[in-house]
């Protein structure tokens, strides 16, 4: 039995389709993503690209051990 020649045939023509709201829903939210990506770029730019916060530990790691240099002695007599 012999098999067809799927070479002779042609395909079947359907109509691209259109978009529709959710389409639209789509590009809305990639547009918004971009935005929101530009806008965390710039943010990161005004702090000097600094992610560790090396500047923030160290202060704080400065203001606690003052702060337990300045804790009253005080303790409770019981």
């Amino acid at each position: 039995m012999s098999q067809p020649d799927l070479s002779s045939q042609q395909g079947v023509v359907v109509q691209k389709p259109k978009s529709d709201v959710y389409t639209m829903m789509l590009v809305i939210s990639l547009i918004a993503m971009a935005v929101a990506i530009i806008f965390l770029l710039i943010e990161a730019s005004k702090y000097d690209w600094d992610f560790k916060a090396q500047d923030v530990k160290s202060a704080v790691q400065g203001a606690s051990a003052t702060a337990l240099d300045l804790r009253p002695s005080a303790r409770l007599l019981v």
